[in-house]
């Protein structure tokens, strides 16, 4: 359970994904290989996940979604510390921290949440609140009266999320 996190000695998660993955997408497909052809969309962890590479990587991903995503890499028995004590990657990798304290990133943001029924909606919200005073980082949200942490009610945000993602993004 990586949390998309590069981990010093350990395995390099985000730069896969940030680097890796879409050098080895384009170097097999005929695919676009600008910002504005690639977004990532995610639920829970993989939310956290697409959120965080759309930030850390706005020259790789134009959109990132985060549908019930956490703002935060935890520290706790299924991860244990993947920042090995080092300060400097545990806030980088805190996305309310980063809002507040490096250059907005320019690249466009979605993410969801429940009124009733969710845990981030707190936090959600005050990402929401950071996201718009950048400036530069678009923020969009789908906020949903009930639901929870789970596949029904990421059912119900899946198609809004195809439909926003797919109008950031460009074909060439």
């Amino acid at each position: 359970d990586t949390e998309c996190v590069d981990i010093p000695g350990g395995p390099q998660t985000e730069s896969f994904f940030a680097k890796d993955l879409p050098a080895a997408v384009t170097a097999h497909y005929r695919v676009g290989k600008k910002p504005g052809n690639w977004g990532i969309i995610g639920d829970s962890t993989g939310g956290y996940c697409a959120l965080k590479l759309a930030m850390h990587h706005p020259e790789v991903y134009a959109a990132g979604a985060g549908l019930s995503a956490y703002y935060k890499a935890p520290i706790d028995p299924t991860t244990g510390d993947l920042f090995h004590k080092n300060k400097t990657l545990r806030n980088e990798a805190d996305l309310l921290w980063y809002l507040k304290n490096r250059s907005a990133p320019n690249t466009s943001l979605l993410v969801t949440t429940s009124k009733v029924g969710e845990s981030n909606y707190k936090a959600t919200m005050k990402f929401i609140a950071l996201a718009k005073g950048t400036g530069r980082t678009r923020i969009s949200s789908i906020i949903l009266d009930s639901g929870g942490h789970n596949f029904n009610t990421w059912r119900r945000e899946i198609p809004p999320t195809l439909e926003w993602i797919s109008a950031r993004l460009t074909a060439r």
